[in-house]
């Protein structure tokens, strides 16, 4: 198999073992007992978990550590009943069906999803018991991600004691990837045209930075999908002139075929880590921002040049940050920005920026939180989660389950901590506040970024570049009446900043359909004419405005 090289090391041993404890019977010597077989494989989705267990189960088999290895798939839907005392008796049908070889239960967190999950409990009760009746008889692999798993072995004091072994499943790198595609292209029978390497490389490089690409279990979708534009290709060839086919035309896989599956979008040259950079510097205003992130920046990029050179890097810290600031001052802009800058830069696989808020972690009922704060950081992974006013996560009181989503965030904080940019948004007072509630949140989000309110000279900017990004332009000598309406305007607590020029933006244009609409009718206008005043924002519609 393709990679997996601490998984077959740990498979070595254990083999290694049971065959010495073979040559010691063999000589007379007492056979010491082998202990436990029972397992924890951790690891993402397509890593090999459920081949390798079936490669174990053979290999007990020939060893004559297991009767029979057959390998017995289930999940929590076939060991839990809704029916009352009806879990145990399932769990032993369970057990029965895998005696004499192994049991693999695939995401086993979900068989105790809380404390409230009496059906759960009763299921693992009965499996470490039907374990320790009959230790010798049959083997358990608890599989799934590894910082559930860690948590699930948690739920029973006798989980650990009794699966003690822990094999975890790396996500196999981009190279292991291409060579798992051309295995599948070899196994099939198929062969790979001369000069495909960099296609094949280039389309998995970008599908892989998808959250949900799942490892082997994505090069397979991506052959697939590579086998169907193939049979397009054939069969618009066919409709020409069928005669002209081989049997070559249907064993080999073409660049063309590759490249097919490579959108309009994704054909588009992939923008550095300079661009965003330039994007960012473009904005208007944010000086202090623009500098602490690209601070940032540079840290990551001299680790990565020293990691690359052989040297010992200072390491960049944690990637979690605090944006402080009143709203409309660019902190979502900014965070999308970063996202693509770390997925560039190869800190994220895959860079998407995740919003939320109280309502998308906090459930009403005990128990729910934990599961829905889990949810939302799962759907970020490999990117950034963007909690915007964070501190709402502490305004129902004492016994809120604000908190509960608090210490899940800061446990997982921990746990994804690779593959993973919290950003924790709001106001500059509320934020220093909601900090000191929870002691492990200022010691995981040691970067904090200040977004000041933009000056007036910048609010004025961002309305030219808001008026000229809807095609439309202002009047010479508007500027003084839109200083003075956004000297009003801004007054307002709630005016929020770029927010608040945007509105104003839409205001205008409301006036200037107002003051144009009657004219439409003139059919003494010139087309010209007409055309200037669709697109033009006169200094009468500031007027207009003004208090």
């Amino acid at each position: 198999m393709t990679g997996l090289n601490s998984v077959k090391e740990q498979v070595r041993g254990i083999v290694r073992h049971e065959k010495l404890q073979r040559m010691k019977a063999e000589i007379g010597l007492q056979e010491s007992d082998h202990g436990t077989l029972h397992m924890l494989f951790t690891g993402n989705a397509g890593t090999g978990k459920t081949t390798v267990a079936r490669i174990l189960g053979k290999i007990y088999k020939r060893l004559g550590v297991l009767p029979k290895g057959q390998l017995i798939e289930c999940s929590r839907k076939d060991l839990i009943s809704n029916i009352y005392g009806a879990t145990d008796k399932q769990v032993c049908e369970k057990v029965k069906e895998a005696m004499g070889g192994i049991l693999f239960i695939d995401e086993a967190y979900s068989l105790c999803r809380d404390d409230s999950d009496t059906y759960g409990k009763e299921a693992i009760e009965t499996l470490l018991k039907e374990i320790e009746d009959h230790r010798d008889s049959f083997m358990v692999i608890l599989a799934g991600y590894g910082p559930e798993m860690d948590k699930f072995l948690d739920k029973n004091q006798g989980l650990r004691s009794r699966i003690p072994t822990v094999v975890n499943f790396e996500d196999y790198t981009l190279d292991e990837m291409v060579q798992i595609f051309k295995d599948m292209t070899k196994a099939n029978g198929m062969l790979l045209d001369i000069g495909t390497d960099d296609a094949i490389r280039a389309l998995i490089e970008r599908r892989a930075r998808k959250k949900d690409f799942g490892n082997a279990r994505g090069v397979r979708n991506v052959f697939e999908e590579v086998r169907r534009a193939q049979e397009t290709r054939i069969a618009a060839r066919a409709e020409q002139d069928a005669e002209m086919l081989s049997a070559n035309d249907f064993l080999i896989l073409k660049k063309e075929d590759i490249e097919a599956l490579t959108g309009a979008a994704e054909q588009q040259k992939s923008k550095s880590v300079q661009d965003y950079l330039n994007e960012l510097n473009a904005m208007t205003g944010l000086a202090t921002v623009k500098e602490q992130v690209n601070r940032i920046v540079a840290t990551v990029q001299v680790n990565q040049a020293m990691k690359a050179a052989g040297m010992a890097a200072q390491g960049f810290g944690t990637l979690h940050m605090v944006f402080k600031g009143n709203a409309g001052t660019g902190k979502t802009t900014v965070a999308r920005i970063i996202g693509k800058i770390y997925r560039e830069l190869g800190v994220l696989s895959n860079g998407q920026l995740i919003e939320c808020d109280r309502s998308s972690l906090v459930a009403g009922y005990v128990g729910q939180t934990t599961e829905k704060t889990k949810a939302k950081i799962r759907e970020a992974l490999g990117g950034i989660l963007f909690i915007d006013e964070a501190y709402a996560l502490m305004q129902g009181g004492e016994n809120d389950y604000g908190k509960e989503a608090i210490t899940e965030l800061v446990a997982d904080i921990e746990n994804y901590r690779s593959d993973l940019c919290v950003i924790i948004a709001g106001y500059s007072d509320e934020m220093d506040r909601f900090l000191q509630v929870n002691q492990g949140l200022s010691s995981r989000f040691p970067n904090q970024i200040t977004f000041e309110d933009y000056t007036p000279d910048e609010m004025l900017s961002i309305l030219h570049s808001m008026v000229g990004s809807k095609g439309m332009k202002l009047e010479e000598g508007c500027d003084p009446l839109l200083q003075t309406l956004i000297a009003q305007r801004s007054q307002a607590a709630d005016f929020g900043n770029a927010r608040g020029i945007r509105n104003l933006v839409d205001q205008l244009i409301i006036r200037r359909n107002l003051r144009i609409a009657p004219l439409l009718s003139d059919f003494n206008m010139t087309q010209e004419q007409r055309n200037e005043m669709l697109v033009t924002v006169k200094a009468e519609d500031v007027q207009a405005m003004l208090a």
